[in-house]
């Protein structure tokens, strides 16, 4: 089964830093894979929705679901998760590449 994915890199024109988990044969294997990156990078993810991209911060205790986040905050992510997150492929966009 395929799902309508509603955000993609081009969404995030100021995070140009771009890198690409592909599809996988388990279920959100590449949600998984992603999200181990950019913990590996210093970034905390906030919770997964469908339909919405996953907010990284760097220094952060607690990220809400991209929905709970203000404007501002939207602005301010130092990165996002985008993409099929069951499925793949799932992109990790950056504001500045991990350290």
């Amino acid at each position: 089964m395929s799902y309508n994915i509603d955000n993609s890199p081009a969404d995030f024109p100021h995070l140009p830093h771009v890198y690409t988990f592909a599809a996988a044969a388990e279920d959100f294997e590449p949600m998984w894979t992603a999200e181990a990156f950019a913990n590996d990078a210093g970034l905390t993810s906030g919770s997964s929705e469908r339909g919405s991209p996953t907010a990284l911060f760097r220094n952060a205790e607690y990220v809400s679901k991209w929905r709970g986040l203000s404007a501002a905050e939207r602005n301010a992510v130092d990165g996002v998760i985008v993409g099929d997150h069951r499925h793949g492929p799932v992109f990790v966009c950056l504001r500045e590449p991990p350290q």
